[in-house]
């Protein structure tokens, strides 16, 4: 089964992703989140893996 998820999927490698644009940023990881999903330009909800 494959699934689309409208925006982002919170990964271990997507969390690693956003501590590398925050850092980069220098903001937190919420913050970096917040970089993520305005550049998708849609929504602003994770999926989280454990739900996936």
């Amino acid at each position: 089964m494959v699934r689309v998820l409208p925006g982002w999927a919170e990964t271990e490698a997507a969390v690693a992703m956003t501590d590398r644009i925050a850092e980069q940023a220098g903001a937190d990881y919420e913050d970096g989140k917040k970089i993520i999903m305005d550049s998708l330009r849609g929504t602003h909800r994770a999926g989280h893996q454990e739900r996936l």
